[in-house]
């Protein structure tokens, strides 16, 4: 047991468990738990979090947990309060604010993002700036907050997209006339990283689905697909 111990003496992931009983003992109404997995190692955070979900389930009492960590963030909340410099970007449930951010803070802070920068042709075309490449917009998300809207046509814009609305496929598919050459690929777990060189111009692309963008090598051909129905369109900057 840990009745006979000092905090000193025992591990940090059981002074946080401690912590939690002790605040729990007294039956709160609301639990305020302000960034409690903060300083144990990854292995532990993770079941810390989870054991702190399923006694916050068990017990039913509202909890408050502070994180700058987004993915504890997505993993714990049943609704999740994203706040920048004191303002409320967006309230809404994890799969929700991931999905659908409704500003280009929350795109860039809860997840990784895709950045591209377009020139808007139409209400349902834009083109990658300095190429001749064309891709539709016609469901994009037109963003307002930190970019603060006025997406024109004519205008430049930033569309960003999730790693797993982009693929790499084999030149030959005709599901988008974004073509390219492999310039370095590298795997990163959930999502791999690749360097992809269009007209001259070299672009950073990250991409989910590990193992099938593995099949592809520096040097070759490929086209790259976005899936636009869920990114985030901004004003960029001047044309």
């Amino acid at each position: 047991g840990l009745s006979d111990r000092y905090p000193h003496q025992i591990s940090g992931g059981q002074q946080q468990r401690v912590a939690l009983a002790r605040a729990l003992a007294v039956e709160p109404r609301v639990l305020l738990l302000d960034e409690p997995l903060s300083a144990l190692d990854a292995t532990v955070r993770i079941e810390v979090r989870e054991e702190i979900r399923r006694i916050q389930r068990a017990s039913g009492i509202a909890t408050i947990f502070v994180t700058h960590d987004q993915e504890e963030a997505l993993a714990i909340s049943d609704r999740i309060c994203v706040m920048s410099n004191g303002k409320i970007e967006q309230v809404g449930a994890p799969d929700v604010v991931y999905r659908s951010p409704s500003t280009e803070f929350v795109a860039r802070f809860v997840g990784k993002v895709n950045d591209i920068e377009v020139e808007v042709l139409s209400s349902t075309k834009a083109r990658l700036r300095g190429h001749k490449h064309e891709i539709e917009i016609a469901s994009a998300g037109k963003g307002g907050g930190a970019a603060g809207g006025g997406v024109v046509v004519g205008g430049v814009a930033r569309l960003l997209i999730r790693p797993e609305d982009v693929q790499i496929v084999r030149p030959d598919s005709a599901r988008t006339n974004v073509r390219g050459t492999v310039k370095t690929i590298n795997f990163g777990g959930a999502t791999t990283t690749a360097d992809i060189e269009i007209d001259g111009t070299t672009h950073l692309v990250r991409i989910a689905d590990s193992t099938r963008n593995m099949q592809f090598r520096v040097g070759d051909p490929v086209n790259v697909a976005f899936d636009t129905e869920r990114a985030l369109l901004t004003r960029g900057g001047a044309a």
